[in-house]
């Protein structure tokens, strides 16, 4: 089979999926995580190529183990935290503090600012913690503007 036949076996594959299951703009919000893309995928990936050539069972099993293993490594690793967040989530907070300066918020009253850089701008709700960038409702994690919101308060 040549590359064209797959790229329209796929396209068709894809033009009956539901877009609801794959972009962002309809993701439920009480679902919380940091990554948006298919790096979980590519990383599930990555693990079982070794195991390809084995039988359903033995590759299950191998999955459970590795993800065993991986769930005791990261238990240990939150047990010595001399802090109550992890330092994946300390830099992603970092990075959106230092991107947060280029921002200006302006409060709108009841919980809500109007933050804008330019002519770009999203309104954060401080109480609700939501932002409209939907970043911080997908995450957990204060998006930049909700960063400058919370300089702009202290």
């Amino acid at each position: 089979m040549h590359r064209g036949y797959w790229k329209i076996k796929i396209l068709s594959i894809l033009e009956n999926k539901d877009p609801k299951h794959s972009c962002r703009v309809f993701f439920k919000e009480y679902a919380k995580c940091d990554s948006f893309d298919n790096n979980m995928a590519e990383i599930f990936n990555a693990s079982i190529v070794e195991h390809i050539f084995k039988s359903i069972t033995i590759i299950l099993e191998d999955i459970f183990h590795s993800v065993m293993i991986g769930v005791a490594l990261n238990k240990n690793v939150a047990y010595r935290l001399d802090q109550p967040t992890f330092p994946m989530i300390l830099r992603k907070l970092e990075k959106g503090k230092n991107q947060s300066r280029w921002w200006q918020a302006c409060p709108g009253g009841n919980g809500k600012y109007d933050v804008k850089h330019g002519s770009v701008g999203f309104v954060v709700d401080i109480l609700d913690k939501t932002c409209t960038c939907g970043a911080w409702l997908l995450s957990g994690i204060p998006c930049c503007y909700a960063l400058a919101v919370m300089r702009e308060e202290n």
